[in-house]
């Protein structure tokens, strides 16, 4: 049996009932071999958690280009590469100052001079902004909505996650030849075939069924459908999004646009 340290230590593991054919026990079999990627797999995605940092708004004002004109993609793209280079030196300065912190109180403890017990109030204070800043990070990826922010459920969030990961990955699909593919070139190539045949344009005509077809939206409701979108219109529907569902193909999403509305 594991437990959830050892399904935290081994997130790729994986349990295999196979055949037996002279007995009603079948034998189990664990794989625990990382599955082989690319090294340039990594695509940005907008962590929440940056929005606790003082700094965040001057990083994403730098990469928009206030002032400046362009294309919104341009715009994006340039503040995905902004955050990605920052949010990966504040991931390894943030685990950093919770080892610091954690070391300093474990100093402080004991002691009874007033200044010392000063200073452990600050330093348990910023402790525990850090572990709430770490469970933002991990409820992110959990994608447990109902759960409130500063439940410190760290580790049933990164549990979540860990089984989230497993649940989504794709392990080996089979090809037009009906062959098994296992490796990340190849199943990438089957998927992008499928939907590019899924997808590819019909040249089937479809308009003697048509009209055939009695019309049901009015002449006033299609100006309305086919008018253009108004800003407002999409800042209505983006705030009622949750700010913590999955982000759009830029790596953006929902919190990212409520936080920065009036820069973007």
């Amino acid at each position: 049996m594991a437990n959830s340290e050892w399904l935290i230590m081994h997130p790729e593991a994986k349990l295999v009932n196979l055949l037996a054919s002279h007995s009603d026990h079948s034998p189990i079999l664990l794989h625990n071999t990382p599955m082989i990627r690319n090294g340039n797999t990594y695509s940005f995605r907008f962590e929440n958690i940056w929005l606790k940092e003082d700094d965040v708004e001057e990083v994403v004002e730098e990469g928009w280009g206030r002032g400046r004109e362009g294309e919104i993609t341009i715009k994006l793209a340039r503040c995905a590469e902004k955050l990605k280079g920052w949010g990966r030196r504040k991931r390894m300065r943030f685990k950093q100052e919770v080892n610091e912190c954690g070391e300093e109180m474990e100093r402080l403890r004991g002691r009874n001079e007033l200044i010392n017990s000063e200073r452990y109030k600050e330093v348990q204070e910023r402790h525990a902004r850090l572990l709430i800043q770490e469970e933002t990070y991990w409820r992110q990826r959990a994608k447990m909505h109902w759960l409130k922010e500063g439940d410190l459920n760290t580790k049933f969030f990164h549990m979540s996650a860990s089984a989230r990961a497993r649940k989504k990955k794709i392990d080996k699909l089979v090809n037009e030849a009906d062959i098994e593919v296992k490796t990340q070139p190849e199943i990438c190539e089957v998927a992008q075939n499928y939907f590019d045949h899924l997808f590819k344009a019909n040249i089937a005509t479809h308009d003697p069924v048509l009209s055939l077809v009695a019309p049901k939206v009015s002449e006033e409701d299609n100006e309305r459908l086919v008018a253009p979108i108004t800003k407002e219109e999409v800042k209505d529907a983006l705030f009622q999004m949750h700010p913590d569902k999955a982000p759009g193909p830029d790596g953006f999403n929902p919190a990212f646009y409520q936080h920065f509305w009036n820069l973007c």
